[in-house]
């Protein structure tokens, strides 16, 4: 993982990387002397929620999920 590249110091093997802003957090939370600098260059969604007990809207979501994995764009 190259968040644990950055843990060894200062240009050792890295300087900076690229990755989700979940994943920075949790390596800050856990110790990583690290921190995230400029705006986001992408944003990508990470989950869906639904009420429980909407079967209708879960449907819906399973089968528009199974088709993007399907074709591909999941």
């Amino acid at each position: 993982m190259k968040l644990d590249d950055l843990r060894l110091g200062d240009s050792l093997r890295v300087d900076a990387v690229l990755s989700s802003i979940p994943s920075i957090l949790d390596a800050i939370e856990n110790g990583y002397p690290i921190k995230l600098v400029g705006k986001p260059i992408c944003y990508e969604p990470l989950a869906v929620t639904t009420d429980l007990g909407d079967l209708e809207f879960g449907n819906k979501l399973q089968t528009i999920v199974h088709a993007m994995r399907t074709d591909g764009t999941l």
